[in-house]
């Protein structure tokens, strides 16, 4: 038993935000409300701007191999079609891109850069009779690439006829003495020698803007810089080696202004002098080190916790004085973080020390030490991580250390020699960052890119976990949804669990490395309503969905990415970021209808289970995951990592064009969770019913639709096993719908849908809809009457489905609302036109509770989490459901309105208030250093409940240590006990958005258990060592032990937990906005068996 030392816990960090009312405006954000805290990362881009350059002409790898082009120097001007007899012989080789890599290639699309030039014009596509020798400046003059040259020959170029390998061999160019007219080549313009090809006009657009921005490898790494720059929202300055052009210090990309001066510099980079990158970058480490002046915020605005980058770009080889102060850093030993593979026996001071010197110093000793860590990098001090790209220029090494422990033997550099490019791997690896080597211009852009995405995936979160079972076992995962804010990429983890211990082991797998290419993806779309799925091709699509995407947006969509980078959105991988829908999974699931027993093919469902002669039956079944991304897919993945298919929903086809803009603004696509259960339905269109299971899918604050498919068979999924798929034109009060279906049977013999129809519809009521499963047709749908308006707005959230008396079919539906209404509805009958909303007032429709703080009530508290219902000990139904929203812009910030967990009884009268209710309350909380517990406890009070006067129970989640705290997430209910996470936002951007509570109360009263249900202090034993000590007395000394009732969370804002069974206890994972998964052990309940609503009885 542990006992306190403090009687309250007052958190080190009260944070004091704006207080505004909680209006419900139903503007959703488009992007997770927690991110809206976080600091920004600080990204230094150190660019060469070297004499070289300037240069024109880059030889290919294979040109480079050749030894007859040797003497050729990889320097200078390109020369347009000289004569042969010139003494510049091999310039023509440097008209071909296989030789010369920055010449232009017919197979890149050539876009302008982004930002203004010098006059303030936005850089536009260049005509080929004017096109302009200097971008920014059109001072410097136009060329007329359409006119014949000095010598009488026209511009154009040779073509790599390239044997299929990628590497330029003698002959796939065009040698000196090979040189004419009819070898493969390509025109401007018409010209008097025969065989020459001419462009098209659009590919004379497509030489010149290559001839304006892409010639010189300046010009490619300005337009690499200036792409990444305009859609950047991090916090980004630049310098260059020479700094011939000025610098820019660190600053917000999200601020135009500053965002427009930043490409204006990176346009004027004038190239001329050395290489002399140790020195320059060890300006910007001192530079990052600055209190004044520095890029390193304060501890206000989450300079403890904020991530520090440098980016160093060059084509060449380093030369110039060593700096002074780095020494021999990497291999000194003085710190946890250098030695190892990390050192060398340079014997003097290289890139690489310059960059460990930086890595492994705390470069802000004021500030406390809160960086994030991996295991890549694993410093939490204030440090830089250091990236290097090498543009062009190859050392002798292929790979990097294979392990940081094993010493490693690094050739020692050499000025203007090969062996620098090896530092410049070097200080990659022991700066913890990554050396990226591109050999051409699109190859640039890709490896500038890719050292941003792989900064922005430092920066990442999840959703929630789901698992493949509910009792551990030796093949037992969990599975993780991902994503990272900076480049919207996602993922989703399988993790191992340990047999014996329930802990998480390795990664077992990451789906977005697993992701086919586009050619091999299953990917589903609908063009109407009903049974009118189609494959996603541009071809399949109705003539109004083609007038919203092209032909090459729908590959990119697919996963094409050929553009990437040029003329669309460059992407850390194909699959999108998931955020708010959790992965659900299916698999040889039992949802325990054997008293269903139905007339057509496997009747019996229990024949349906165990059956392997059809694909559909369940004997066949694999494990798969099933999770919306905001890449406009319902993604489906194996239990192996491998997606087998992809549906995007009807309604957001006219959007998917979005998704390809260089500037993408993040919106959410299929963002909600789904559902999946079994059913006994004419799944094929054949006339006969059989089992099956079914998904029923919804995109949350991605639009308005909801949509079926059947997934009985996933590993041969088609275009006919897409069901329906609705909207708000096929059901007019539809709004997001953030509300979760139920599959189930129905008293009128038929299967259904059953949800809320969401928020922002055009009527702005609470609606209940009541779908046919097979055909998507309505039903039934309740008006509750409850109105809203376009800022007051109102909607349903997700229902719980009651089963009463065990028959296996529904009864009874409560759901409730964004004006604090609790709704029940009455199913039960054998007639749809018996079905209707429980109580009414006269004529109008009565909830049966509104939840309030006051009576009469004026400031109602909203209901968007879904509820759970429990018989109690007298038999009447108690309804369990928390309060408090979190999707509008601005519930973060919302800290004006007390939220509240209730259990309301329906006793078949309304219940008219909280006078009605017995109070349960929060009497402590504790920190984990004042109990000497592992966590952060918080106890309440058993007040007694007795049903045959009051109604139920409530408690207020009102700490004052944790304003705003509030319950928008799913409720659990095992052995009696009610278990849910509640969400507390920060505005600290160190606290990843916020926390949560996991709250176990006893489900019947709200009071705290008996025992513990928590493993408070570690040690794997759940026993009455794990209550907590109170003083009652205020004599200093613990006198009575008490079970605490909520424990907080480690990892930040956490959903409801996914549960496995270990036998003797049970654990719950928690995935948090951290990224990181807590695990809690507590006693076991033993419940089997999945089910898609209550069964009461």
């Amino acid at each position: 038993m542990s006992s306190f030392k403090s009687l309250k816990f007052v958190k080190s960090l009260l944070l004091f935000l704006p207080l505004c009312p909680m209006a419900l405006q139903a503007e959703i954000s488009q992007q997770p409300l927690y991110l809206q805290t976080r600091v920004q990362p600080n990204i230094f881009f150190l660019v060469d701007d070297s004499g070289s350059m300037d240069w024109e002409v880059l030889k290919s790898n294979g040109a480079n191999a050749i030894s007859a082009y040797d003497s050729y120097r990889d320097s200078g001007i390109q020369e347009w079609w000289p004569d042969s007899s010139s003494s510049y012989r091999y310039s023509v080789l440097e008209a071909c891109a296989g030789y010369n890599v920055l010449y232009y290639d017919p197979s890149v699309t050539y876009v302008p850069w982004a930002g203004e030039d010098r006059d303030g014009n936005t850089y536009a596509n260049q005509s080929i009779t004017a096109a302009r020798l200097n971008p920014y400046d059109s001072r410097d003059g136009f060329v007329n690439l359409y006119a014949a040259d000095r010598y009488g020959y026209y511009d154009g170029y040779y073509t790599w006829t390239d044997d299929g390998d990628g590497v330029l061999e003698r002959g796939e160019c065009p040698d000196a003495s090979l040189r004419s007219y009819n070898y493969s080549s390509q025109f401007v313009s018409p010209n008097p020698n025969a065989g020459a090809q001419v462009m098209s006009s659009s590919e004379q657009t497509n030489f010149a803007n290559w001839y304006t921005y892409y010639r010189k490898r300046e010009y490619v790494v300005k337009a690499a810089l200036s792409g990444i720059v305009n859609s950047a929202t991090e916090r980004m300055g630049l310098a260059t080696i020479n700094n011939n052009s000025g610098s820019a210090a660190v600053a917000d990309m999200t601020d135009s202004a500053t965002k427009t001066d930043l490409l204006n510099l990176i346009s004027r980079i004038d190239s001329s002098g050395g290489t002399p990158l140790r020195s320059s970058l060890k300006t910007v480490g001192e530079y990052f080190k600055r209190k004044s002046g520095g890029p390193i915020l304060d501890l206000e605005h989450g300079g403890a916790c904020q991530q520090n980058f440098a980016i160093l770009m060059s084509d060449g080889y380093w030369n110039s004085s060593s700096p002074s102060g780095i020494g021999n850093a990497d291999g000194d030993n003085n710190s946890d973080f250098d030695g190892g593979s990390y050192a060398d026996n340079a014997g003097k001071t290289t890139l690489a020390d310059v960059a460990m010197h930086y890595y492994e110093n705390d470069l802000r000793t004021d500030l406390p030490n809160e960086v994030p860590t991996s295991p890549l990098d694993n410093n939490d001090q204030q440090h830089m991580v250091t990236y290097t790209v090498a543009f062009g220029v190859n050392g002798t090494l292929d790979e990097n250390p294979s392990d940081t422990t094993t010493p490693f033997s690094w050739p020692t550099p050499v000025s203007n020699q090969d062996t620098t490019i090896d530092d410049l791997r070097h200080a990659a690896w022991n700066g913890r960052g990554d050396f990226l080597s591109a050999s051409s211009p699109t190859g640039l852009i890709t490896a500038l890119n890719n050292a941003i995405k792989s900064i922005d995936s430092r920066v990442s979160s999840s959703s929630a976990v789901a698992a493949n079972s509910t009792r551990l076992d030796t093949d037992t995962k969990i599975f993780q949804a991902r994503f990272s804010s900076g480049s919207w990429s996602g993922d989703l983890w399988a993790y191992d669990l340990d047999p014996d211990t329930g802990a998480v082991g390795s990664l077992a797998w990451s789906a977005a490395d697993l992701m086919p290419a586009e050619s091999s993806r299953n990917i589903f779309t609908s063009t109407g309503s009903v049974d009118l799925g189609v494959e996603f091709e541009y071809a399949n699509l109705t003539s109004p969905q083609k007038s919203t995407i092209t032909s090459d947006e729908v590959a990119y969509i697919r996963g094409d990415r050929s553009n990437e980078g040029t003329t669309y959105r460059s992407r850390v991988s194909i699959l999108g970021d998931i955020i708010n829908s959790d992965p659900i999974y299916s698999g040889k699931d039992n949802y325990n209808y054997y008293s269903l027993e139905m007339s057509g093919t496997v009747s019996t469902y229990n024949a349906y289970l165990t059956g392997t002669t059809s694909t559909w039956q369940k004997g066949n079944r694999i494990d798969v995951l099933y999770v919306g991304a905001n890449d406009g897919m319902l993604h489906a993945f194996s239990g192996d990592g491998e997606e087998l298919f992809a549906y995007i929903p009807k309604s957001l086809v006219s959007s998917l064009s979005d998704l390809t803009d260089s500037a993408y603004e993040h919106r959410y696509y299929v963002d909600g969770t789904a559902s999946n259960g079994d059913a006994f339905i004419d799944f094929d269109d054949s006339g006969s019913e059989r089992w099956g299971t079914a998904l029923i899918g919804v995109l949350g604050g991605g639009g308005k639709g909801v949509f079926a498919l059947d997934i009985s068979d996933p590993l041969n999924f088609d275009d006919e096993d897409v069901l329906w798929d609705l909207d708000e034109a096929d059901l007019v009060d539809l709004g997001y719908t953030y509300s979760q279906p139920s599959i189930v049977k129905l008293a009128n013999g038929d299967w259904g849908a059953v949800f809320g129809n969401g928020y922002g519809s055009a009527s702005h009521e609470a609606v209940l809809y009541i779908v046919n499963l097979e055909t998507g047709a309505v039903i039934k749908e309740f008006h509750t009457e409850s109105m809203g308006d376009s800022v007051d707005t109102n909607g349903l959230s997700t229902p719980i489905v009651v089963d009463t008396n065990g028959d296996s079919v529904a009864d009874a539906v409560y759901a409730g609302d964004l004006k604090g209404n609790m709704w029940a509805f009455d199913i039960s009958g054998s007639t749809v036109d018996s079905w209707d909303i429980k109580y009414y007032t006269g004529t109008t429709p009565k909830p049966l509770f509104t939840a309030c703080t006051d009576d009469p009530c004026t400031d109602p508290q909203p209901i968007t989490s879904k509820p759970q219902a429990i018989e109690a000990d007298d038999g009447s139904l108690i309804v369990l459901f928390g309060t408090g929203k979190y999707f509008e812009t601005g519930d973060n910030y919302d800290l004006s309105q007390d939220q509240s967990y209730y259990g309301v009884q329906d006793d078949d009268a309304v219940v008219d208030g909280r006078d009605e209710l017995v109070e349960q309350t929060i009497i402590a909380e504790y920190s984990s250093s004042a109990t000497g517990l592992s966590y952060n406890t918080r106890l309440t009070s058993d007040n007694d409940v007795d049903l045959a006067t009051k109604d139920g129970w409530y408690m207020d989640f009102n700490s004052s240590d944790y304003p705003g705290e509030r319950i928008v997430s799913s409720s659990l209910v095992r052995s009696g006990r009610v278990i849910f996470p509640t969400l507390v936002p920060e505005a600290d951007a160190c606290s990843s958005g916020g926390t949560s509570w996991l709250m176990e109360l006893d489900a019947d009263t709200g009071a705290r258990l008996a025992s513990s249900p928590y493993d408070m202090n570690g040690d794997g034993v759940i026993d009455d060592n794990d209550l907590v000590g109170i003083d009652t007395d205020n004599d200093g000394v613990a006198d009575t032990y008490i079970a605490a009732s909520g424990k907080e969370s480690t990892v930040g804002i956490i959903k409801t937990p996914g549960v496995i069974s270990t036998g003797d206890d049970e654990k719950k994972y928690t995935s948090g906005s951290s990224g990181d998964i807590e695990v809690t052990t507590e006693s076991s309940d033993n419940t089997s068996g999945r089910q898609s609503w209550e069964q009461l009885k």
